[in-house]
């Protein structure tokens, strides 16, 4: 037997350098197909030159790849390095040519989330090895391409594969509302046959999207974009786990003060120096169990925030808004988050030298700082995401 599915193209577009990326990414799409997509009768079909491709001697090879593969697809994955590749006729390179094709492109079935953008943000190589005029070219592209697009940067591979997962299924959301509109029907997608076999059915396993809900009715104004609930939810929670981490930390300190004081003040035997070590110790320990937990609970309630918050800034409605002061209260109120979020991380750095510079004693009390460390860099890691994505949609809506 056989069954009829929807099959999306998928264009993975990037230097050579990042091909260590572009394999996670392709793995990824494995897994959405199989997990979540069988049951939609949808399937990702990815694509990049290096495989999908073959080199043709009466053209360059950037033409010959763009023949081939970037006049019918429907949605571009683009991932960025230190450096943006070797420059074309048409663009600074292979990769900025491919992103300026896509742009171009309609991608109004999926809300025009055909264009996802990712950047790098640190780099694991030889430092001295990088060209400055390709960084320098890296930069400036990145800066133009903002005004117009809604990038992303990561860290690490597993963040990449994160973000370019909920940003694929977001537009395969938005691609299934269309179609459900148009009656089923999409005009550009690819009808095609499969073996019944293929499918995983049995397969129970349910993928929760999250969506920004819009309650505006046109005309309406955005009052102060508090309608977006997802966003304001979650970013609210997330907000509750930082000030519950500030109370712990001032909580500490005034323990802190005490332990300090009679430390000074006991009578320097070792036996009661060792005991007032211990307890600090355990006290230490109990505080970072409570500090890595509101680190990890404020990073997960953020990534459910910001989910939303990408659905809104590319959705249709947020594009024919021209009402100036609602968007300038809604980067009004977005600043005050990014620096609330940038003096919380800056009171975490100082604690992190205080703790650090502890001394190591008794085995609890080096116990209980070495989880404090970890726990303050794990806070230190939260507050850079939340900064990195408050910064990115401040760059968007400017």
């Amino acid at each position: 037997m056989t069954k009829t599915i929807t099959q999306i193209e998928i264009r993975i577009s990037c230097p050579s350098t990042m091909e260590d990326e572009m394999n996670a990414i392709k793995t990824m799409i494995d897994e959405l197909n199989e997990i979540h997509l069988d049951a939609k009768d949808i399937r990702l079909k990815a694509r990049h030159w290096r495989a999908d491709s073959v080199g043709q001697v009466s053209v360059s090879p950037q033409v010959s790849i763009t023949k081939q593969l970037f006049e019918d697809y429907d949605i571009l994955l683009a991932i960025i390095g230190p450096t943006l590749g070797t420059p074309t006729d048409n663009a600074e390179s292979g990769t900025a040519e491919e992103i300026d094709l896509a742009i171009n492109k309609d991608g109004a079935i999926f809300s025009n989330m055909h264009v996802q953008v990712f950047f790098a943000k640190t780099y694991n190589g030889d430092i001295d090895q990088l060209d400055v005029k390709q960084l320098d070219m890296r930069k400036k592209y990145k800066e133009t391409l903002s005004k117009n697009l809604l990038i992303k940067e990561f860290i690490s591979t597993d963040e990449l594969v994160k973000l370019a997962s909920m940003g694929l299924m977001t537009a395969i959301n938005k691609f299934e509302n269309k179609r459900i509109q148009d009656n089923g029907q999409y005009k550009n997608s690819t009808q095609v046959k499969v073996p019944q076999a293929v499918q995983v059915s049995n397969n129970e396993v349910k993928f929760q999207e999250v969506e920004a809900i819009i309650s505006k009715k046109p005309g309406d104004d955005l009052e102060y974009f508090d309608r977006f609930s997802i966003f304001d939810e979650n970013i609210i929670k997330a907000a509750g786990e930082m000030s519950k981490s500030a109370e712990e930390m001032d909580s500490l300190t005034a323990v802190t003060e005490v332990f300090t004081n009679e430390m000074e003040s006991n009578d320097g035997s070792f036996s009661s120096q060792k005991k007032l070590l211990d307890q600090y110790g355990d006290r230490l320990k109990a505080s970072a169990s409570k500090i890595i937990n509101c680190a990890v609970t404020g990073a997960n309630y953020s990534e459910v925030a910001f989910d939303g918050m990408d659905g809104v800034l590319l959705s249709d409605e947020f594009a024919e808004v021209e009402i100036e002061s609602s968007k300038d209260e809604f980067k009004k109120a977005l600043t005050e988050s990014l620096e609330q979020i940038q003096e919380y991380r800056d009171v975490l750095a100082a604690s992190l030298q205080t703790v650090s510079s502890l001394p190591k004693a008794t085995s609890k009390f080096k116990a209980g700082r070495n989880e404090m460390i970890l726990a303050i860099k794990k806070s230190i890691e939260t507050a850079n995401m939340q900064e990195r994505r408050m910064c990115e949609y401040l760059s968007f809506i400017k």
